[in-house]
């Protein structure tokens, strides 16, 4: 049983309001809600409970998702809360364990998981959290980049991430360009060294590359930039990521090792 008391008092210490409370608190209770069954039930109007939500989901506390029914809201997932004590550390040691508290509470709050789930992401903290969340594959990392992401989420975060990604032991295996290798060497010089077996290059003609794709698990995730906009999307189902290994597979056969670009 959730004691709802102590946890209203943790989320009071994470700057939450007493609106954003009880919307999260409801949110909580539910696998998947409408902004208009959150309305109908706190009795708060839908266009404040729409912007409560946008500031739930910006604090990493809630997740969009994208059906046929239009935009819903689904409580995030623990990981999206650990990303928020190691951002966080550096300028409060003590919102470690007030997070801690409120992910323990959290774990025993039942809810249902639908096979299907998209999530949108918008800005450099979405491409963040894009970027962190494939942290959670059990092996490795397949997926296609053109090495200009260190400019959207920032050389501090990139190095959280290196460190991160080489204390579990992960593998990364990338498909990209020959426009890019440049970028790739500069890249690969830093942290986040890896073999350069592990990129291969296809011609641009046969296989266009741009943004950043990450396949993992049961995961499907893409994000791109431009001067104008930062977007990224997670989609969440067995059959897509099967779909997408095969075709990277299918790709990594017909791709060059990088080292023969080196050396030449």
């Amino acid at each position: 049983m959730v004691d709802y008391s102590d946890m209203q008092n943790n989320l009071i210490k994470l700057g939450l309001s007493e609106k954003e409370i009880s919307i999260y608190q409801f949110i909580l209770t539910k696998s998947i809600c409408s902004i208009t069954a959150i309305s109908k039930t706190t009795n708060i109007p839908r266009t404040t409970v729409y912007r409560i939500c946008e500031d739930l989901a910006n604090k990493k506390l809630i997740e969009w998702i994208i059906d046929q029914n239009g935009r819903k809201v689904h409580p995030a997932n623990i990981n999206s809360l650990e990303h928020i004590i190691i951002d966080k550390k550096e300028e409060l040691e003590n919102t470690k364990t007030t997070v801690n508290n409120l992910i323990s509470l959290i774990k025993f709050t039942p809810k249902k998981v639908p096979l299907t789930q998209v999530r949108y992401f918008k800005g450099k903290e979405g491409t963040r959290q894009i970027v962190w969340n494939s942290l959670e594959a059990e092996k490795e990392i397949i997926g296609y980049s053109v090495y200009g992401r260190k400019e959207i989420i920032g050389e501090k975060f990139n190095d959280k991430y290196a460190f991160e990604f080489k204390k579990r032991n992960l593998i990364d295996k990338v498909i990209t360009n020959k426009i890019f290798v440049p970028k790739i060497k500069k890249a690969l010089a830093g942290i986040h060294q890896q073999k350069y077996d592990h990129v291969r290059i296809i011609p641009q003609k046969d296989f266009y590359v741009s943004g950043d794709t990450y396949i993992y698990n049961n995961i499907y995730a893409v994000s791109f930039w431009n001067k104008d906009e930062i977007i990224g999307v997670e989609i969440e189902n067995p059959e897509i990521a099967k779909v997408q290994k095969s075709i990277f597979n299918y790709l990594w056969q017909k791709a060059v090792p990088l080292v023969k670009f080196i050396k030449s």
